[in-house]
């Protein structure tokens, strides 16, 4: 199997079950998985990006079809009257760039691991 492909699976998967503990657990998946298989930086990015970024599609997209809409449009009417579709585009996008972010991060501190292994 791919690793691009693994990875975005283990990190939605693990993400779905971290998610009743904390909502910002997403985080540690989407540094651990592209550490773990050795990824680079972009392809780290992305791949944390559009594992969680789809996990959220998901789960945000079925409650907002479940409600038609109407918490996304309450939401929206504490901003200042934003309207419902971009709180549920910002609650997708938020968490998927920070995803990514993480993946990305896990590059360098690859890197910085294997120094310290090889100063050792």
């Amino acid at each position: 199997m791919n690793k691009m492909l693994l990875g975005l699976l283990l990190i939605a998967l693990i993400s779905w079950l971290l998610s009743p503990f904390a909502w910002w657990m997403f985080a540690v998946p989407a540094f651990i998985v592209p550490l773990i298989l050795k990824v680079r930086d972009r392809k780290a990015f992305l791949m944390s990006f559009l594992a969680v970024g789809c996990l959220n599609l998901i789960c945000i997209g079925a409650t907002t079809v479940q409600n038609e809409g109407i918490l996304s449009e309450k939401i929206g009417a504490v901003f200042q009257g934003l309207p419902g579709t971009l709180i549920v585009v910002l609650s997708i996008l938020i968490p998927a760039l920070l995803a990514g972010m993480c993946g990305w991060a896990a590059a360098p501190f690859r890197q910085l691991l294997q120094q310290n292994d090889a100063a050792s």
